[in-house]
């Protein structure tokens, strides 16, 4: 896949989602490359924010903008996981629905980069790494690592301790809180 192929796809869907208002942001590999440790992806990773009353309409317009998908396999990814694949050509962008507390305070922190000639949305780097800490995979875990190691004196720790905080006592499990804590340490 062209490097070309890949920038025309991002281009695609951030303009769709800014001409409908939606707000949204991007996250996964593509932001691990900004906040981290650069590393290549094959994919596109967002969260939007849209409430259930819109699922429809905004399947449809995506499906309307030239996007590969089947729209019903869409609606019910988005009731059975949250979220939902399509394709620009032959990239693969994977849309998550926010439905978190976490994932709705990340699309309003998200913050303006220019990115691949363009101006786009990315969740910050303290949210990045609580979603990798979340995530739990060893390379998520690293990715979370080298975002702390590169962003090590720009991160709001205090903002990071309250949510993993938080998120070891919804989950009763203080794995969050300690993973963080140690991340932060590096």
């Amino acid at each position: 896949m062209g490097k070309n192929l890949f920038e025309d796809a991002l281009k695609s869907i951030v303009s769709f989602f800014e001409k409908q208002k939606i707000p949204y942001f991007i996250l996964g590999g593509l932001a691990v490359g900004v906040f981290g440790e650069a590393r290549f992806t094959y994919d596109i990773d967002l969260t939007i924010l849209l409430k259930e009353d819109d699922y429809g309409a905004v399947i449809k317009r995506l499906k309307a903008a030239k996007f590969s998908f089947d729209p019903k396999e869409a609606i019910l990814s988005i009731i059975k996981f949250g979220s939902f694949r399509i394709f620009y050509k032959k990239v693969q962008i994977d849309i998550i629905i926010a439905s978190t507390s976490l994932e709705e305070e990340a699309v309003r922190r998200k913050k303006k980069v220019s990115f691949m000639g363009q101006s786009t949305c990315f969740l910050t780097a303290e949210d990045l790494v609580l979603f990798k800490v979340i995530a739990g995979r060893p390379k998520d875990v690293l990715d979370a690592e080298s975002i702390a190691i590169r962003q090590k004196k720009k991160l709001d720790k205090k903002y990071l301790r309250k949510w993993a905080k938080q998120l070891s006592k919804d989950s009763e499990n203080p794995r969050i809180m300690d993973e963080v804590n140690r991340i932060l340490s590096i």
